[in-house]
Formats: C-alpha cells, sequence, structure tokens
C-alpha cells in the first residue's frame, strides 16, 4: 500500500502538495465562515503549505527530520532579513498614506494595532 502511493505521489508531488494546501487551508477557513467563530483555526489555517509539504515528505517516503531542519537553516545576507521584516511595514505605512491622502473621513484607530499584531505571528514562521 505505502510503495503504491509512492508510485502515485512521485511524478505529481507539487500537484498533491497545492490540491493539499487548498483543501487544508479552506477547510479550516469554511469551518471559520459557517460557525461565525473560532478565529484561532484562522491562525491554524494559515499554515496549510506548511503541513503540507510535511504530509507530502512523508507520504513520498523522505524523512520528516532532514526536511524540518533544512527549513530552520538559512544562508542569507542581512538585507534579505531586513527586506522580509521591514516590506510588510512599509506597505502597511503606504496604504494609510494613501488613505489619508484619497480622503479617508474615519479616524485611522492605530493603538490597534500592537493588540492584534499577535495574530501576524503564524505568518511569519513559515
Amino acid at each position: 500500500m505505502v510503495s503504491n502511493l509512492k508510485n502515485v505521489l512521485k511524478p505529481h508531488q507539487v500537484l498533491y502538495f497545492f490540491v493539499l494546501t487548498f483543501a487544508f487551508t479552506w477547510l479550516l477557513t469554511g469551518i471559520v465562515l459557517v460557525t461565525g467563530s473560532m478565529e484561532m483555526l484562522m491562525n491554524i489555517a494559515v499554515l496549510g503549505p506548511l503541513v503540507a509539504a510535511g504530509v507530502i515528505t512523508w507520504l513520498a517516503g523522505g524523512s520528516l527530520r532532514s526536511w524540518a531542519g533544512q527549513i530552520l537553516i538559512w544562508h542569507t545576507g542581512l538585507r534579505w532579513y531586513l527586506a522580509a521584516l521591514g516590506l510588510p511595514v512599509l506597505l502597511v505605512a503606504a496604504q494609510v498614506v494613501m488613505y489619508l491622502l484619497l480622503g479617508g473621513e474615519e479616524p485611522l484607530e492605530l493603538a490597534v494595532l500592537p493588540t492584534r499584531a499577535f495574530a501576524l505571528i503564524p505568518f511569519f514562521i513559515y
């Protein structure tokens, strides 16, 4: 059974990765939309690509330990770390400026940003 599954997965791993990613993410998102609650599921749903990659690696016969080890080893320069962390901040700032320039009437509540920042943590995990 396992060898048969490996033979099916091998030539189409990328396709199955995308199918599993969308299935996992939209299943959890659908549960949130139907029930109207469980916002924590949305934080888990963004981990769909990470979960799908792990499942496909395991089903294809790869080592999850070596796969996870590769995720945590980054050989990149400081400028890319700055770009990855600074670009979202710059984009939000640009959106606020555009909002104000285009005549946004409601006052912006910037005080809520620190309280909602924890919701961004799952996006930086993978």
